[in-house]
Order: structure tokens, then sequence, then C-alpha cells
């Protein structure tokens, strides 16, 4: 692929991530699916410019959901979770599966800590009784694991589009 071609998916990808995280702030459910499609978002890019551009693409996306996207919480379930997620899977794929699923869990369990944590600092916390915690946090496992399901899916049909509409 010639690098203007490349350079111009990449731009028009992490728009379309940052317009996706400035939508997800206007809804309440939005705080969660925004970053979720917004990591999908970068896949075609990653798939053809590779793991650096993916990667900086992420860091892009991640400072600038930081700056303009007026919901902290969703803007720290992209920097942790849900937009890195894409650049570490093709290395998990390759543990053995019950490794790759206990690496996988670890992954999604210690990066949502984070970024909880991370949005205690932001905001002041709200008084939640502490079964509604945990039952966020198994719903959480649980939109993580349809996540992981539908990303290889997402990727090829995203980038069979792409190619398509830019004739790559």
């Amino acid at each position: 692929m010639k690098h203007t071609k490349l350079i111009a998916l990449g731009g028009v990808t992490a728009a379309l991530s940052v317009v996706l995280m400035l939508a997800g702030s206007l809804i309440g459910i939005g705080t969660y699916a925004a970053p979720m499609l917004a990591g999908l978002a970068l896949l075609p890019a990653g798939e053809k410019g590779g793991r650096k551009l993916h990667a900086l693409l992420w860091l892009i996306v991640s400072i600038l959901s930081l700056l303009l996207v007026p919901d902290v919480e969703a803007s720290l379930l992209f920097l942790c979770p849900f937009g890195c997620y894409p650049l570490l899977r093709p290395m998990m794929e390759n543990l053995p599966r019950g490794l790759r699923f206990a690496a996988k869990a670890l992954f999604f369990l210690v990066s949502t800590l984070a970024a909880e944590a991370a949005l205690l600092l932001f905001v002041p916390p709200e008084v939640m009784p502490v079964w509604m915690i945990a039952l966020l946090i198994v719903l959480g496992c649980l939109m993580f694991v349809l996540y992981d399901r539908v990303m290889p899916r997402a990727q090829m049909i995203l980038t069979q589009k792409l190619a398509r509409m830019l004739r790559m």
C-alpha cells in the first residue's frame, strides 16, 4: 500500500474514533459502547499499517479523547481496556487456550480497575452499594467477552469494505 493511502486511512480512522467517542458522550450507554466502537474503528488501519501505526493511532485518539470528550470515564476506558486491546490481542491469541483466557481476563480486570482508579482522581465518587459494583464488574466482563468475539469479524468486514471503497 502506498504511504499516502496509509496516512489517509490512519487519519480517517482516527477521526472516526474521536467522533464516536464524542457521540458516545451524548448518551449514557455510550460510556461503554463508544470506547468499544472507537477501538474497532482503528482495526483496518492497524491491519494495513502494522502495529506501530496502530499504536500511534491509539495514542492519538486517547489524547484527543481525554482533551475533547466531556465523559472522562469513556476516555479512560478507551485508553486502558478497549483501545489498546486490539493491539495486544494478536499476542494473546498465540498463547495456549487456558492461559489465553486467563491473560485476557487478567488484562481486562487490571486495566478496568486502573481506569476506574484514575477516574476517582478526576471525578468525586458516587456512593454505590457493594453488590452494584460487583454486578457492574460481572457485566463488564461479559461485555469484554463479547467484544473479544466480535473483533475478528468486525476487522474482516471493515477491511473488506474499506478495500472496496479505497481500491486497496
